[in-house]
């Protein structure tokens, strides 16, 4: 319905992140990208180029409450959304921009 909202949760955040983004988007990218250099071996991107950067974390623990809601506004009754948690230690000095990365969890929203 029109005005709910959601937040997303990450667990098992590696130990010592510096900088965790929830990413959220209305479209997956499947498969899931790859960027030599930009993103570490192993982690996929699973959502599109224009993925929002959602909420930002300094120093995130192991497991992280989202706190900032997303309002879903009128019209969009069975839409998916899709969530993804980014570790990007690569901006204080990591090999990789982006050093870790969630599978990516899909909701559809306002459908009862």
């Amino acid at each position: 319905m029109a005005g709910q909202t959601l937040t997303f949760d990450a667990v098992n955040v590696p130990v010592g992140s510096v900088i965790g983004v929830q990413l959220i988007d209305l479209a997956p990218s499947r498969p899931g990208i790859t960027f030599p250099g930009i993103i570490a071996p192993g982690c996929r991107d699973a959502l599109t180029f224009n993925a929002l950067f959602y909420e930002v974390t300094l120093f995130p623990p192991s497991t992280v409450t989202g706190t900032v809601p997303l309002v879903i506004p009128a019209g969009v009754e069975g839409a998916e959304v899709f969530a993804q948690y980014a570790i990007l230690d690569g901006l204080v000095g990591g090999p990789d921009l982006v050093s870790a990365m969630s599978n990516a969890v899909k909701v559809r929203v306002g459908v009862n």
